[in-house]
């Protein structure tokens, strides 16, 4: 990918259905909800995650976690095209998939973000970040040991 390929929207489980039904999608549940139904799932390509928002779970080991960092960063390493748009969706559109997307949006270079609502969940966005960051300071310092 290069600079700004791609463009993150964050939308509720109900609003799928009016989008482009090629357009890749990152769907996230949690273990009381049910997964959107994903039109012409098979033809695009899914990330099903499962993690509640920190802001609203006591358990915060059903949180979002490296695992979840790891598979969106394999994600979205997969992505390629002009202006590809890719679908973030929760149960309401307003936090998880909102704070997912801003995560990304700061996270990785060729990623904007559309103007959409929602609400940060702070453990969530923060979560992601924290993993992301210790990731690449640990790629970095292994690059500059391969180095000398």
């Amino acid at each position: 990918m290069s600079a700004k390929d791609v463009v993150v929207r964050n939308i509720g489980k109900k609003d799928i259905k009016n989008f482009d039904m090629t357009l890749p999608i990152i769907s996230i549940s949690d273990r009381y909800s049910q997964q959107a139904e994903i039109p012409n799932e098979a033809g695009r390509k899914v990330l099903h995650l499962e993690f509640f928002a920190g802001d609203y779970h006591d358990n915060l080991k059903e949180c979002v976690g490296v695992q979840h960092a790891d598979a969106i960063r394999a994600f979205m390493s997969e992505l390629v095209g002009d202006r590809l748009e890719v679908l973030v969706n929760c149960g309401e559109g307003m936090f998880r998939s909102y704070s997912v997307c801003a995560a990304m949006y700061h996270q990785f270079e060729e990623v904007t973000m559309h103007s959409g609502t929602g609400q940060l969940d702070m453990f969530t966005f923060n979560g992601l970040m924290n993993i992301w960051e210790k990731q690449d300071e640990e790629a970095a310092l292994a690059m500059q040991q391969i180095a000398v």
